[in-house]
């Protein structure tokens, strides 16, 4: 199987009791079902919630409340790191609406800089998976000949979440091992089944099952998978500029070159997962998407 690209390297957290924990809010880009895009990202970012939590949704708030002074809910504002970009939705290229003025793009690139510089101010660190889409469709199709194109693209986006949570537990396992993290995900309602049947096949272990060299679990990354949507966890939008800035490196954009640079910085090059091998339960209902067209219990 294909190993992902990953960079990554997280931050940590302590609770009232003593025990250590880390939220991890984990967003993805280049992710569709019709898998135009070339590559598939998924960022996690590490934020100590007792310490930094309150401090991070007020730089939101101050910042929505510059950019739309007359948004309904500053608390609440997400930005959308492809509108920024792309000059749409709250910040259209051109506008002859008063109340939704332009956005030039000298303005838009300041903005998406105030909210990358976030990383660094609050020193978050960040972990991304990449998947190249046609290298890994090619190989995955190679070994299940029968497998959809809608399967294809879900696996390639477990593929990246997987590198994700793997560099997380590699860096708890190494740098703090009394430390648990628990992960807070973009929903999605065509991928919540399917990541929560691998999450449950990396985090549940019964105490006499012999575990390949090759596969991955942890004991780490604690409880079941939390979905919600950004404007119910929001700091879910720290992982969405990630991921998005870091796709349109891979596919090219020069413009992107100084904001790359924002996020790698607060980044690691730790290399590819060392365990390839990835385990799930398989479900007793049917997850859209899973199956690769053969029976593939416990396999790549």
């Amino acid at each position: 199987m294909l190993t992902p690209y990953v960079l990554g390297s997280f931050g940590g957290g302590v609770l009232a009791d003593g025990n250590l924990l880390r939220n991890v809010y984990i967003d993805e880009a280049g992710i569709s079902f019709g898998g135009q895009d070339p590559f598939v990202v998924v960022a996690a970012v590490s934020v100590q919630p007792d310490k930094q939590w309150k401090e991070l949704k007020r730089y939101y708030h101050d910042l929505a409340k510059e950019a739309h002074p007359n948004a309904d809910d500053h608390d609440r504002y997400v930005f959308h790191a492809k509108d920024i970009w792309h000059g749409s939705g709250d910040f259209p290229r051109k506008s002859h609406d008063p109340f939704r003025p332009a956005w030039s793009w000298e303005k838009r690139l300041r903005l998406y800089q105030q909210l990358l510089q976030v990383y660094k101010l609050f020193n978050l660190r960040i972990g991304i998976g990449v998947v190249n889409r046609a290298r890994y469709s090619e190989e995955l199709m190679a070994e299940f000949p029968n497998a959809t194109k809608a399967a294809v693209n879900a696996h390639a986006h477990v593929a990246a979440f997987i590198a994700s949570v793997q560099q997380i537990d590699n860096h708890i396992e190494k740098n703090f091992p009394d430390e648990v993290a628990q992960l807070v995900i973009e929903d999605s309602q065509k991928m919540r089944g399917i990541l929560t049947t691998f999450h449950a096949g990396y985090t549940e272990l019964p105490d006499d099952q012999v575990v390949p060299i090759d596969e991955f679990r942890t004991d780490r990354i604690v409880d079941s998978l939390t979905f919600a949507s950004k404007k119910q966890s929001i700091l879910l939008q720290l992982a969405d500029h990630a991921a998005f800035t870091v796709k349109r490196m891979f596919q090219g954009d020069d413009d992107m070159k100084p904001f790359f640079k924002t996020v790698f910085e607060q980044s690691l090059v730790v290399g590819s997962p060392h365990k390839t091998r990835i385990n799930y339960r398989y479900p007793d209902a049917h997850v859209p998407y899973l199956s690769l067209g053969d029976d593939e219990r416990n396999e790549d």
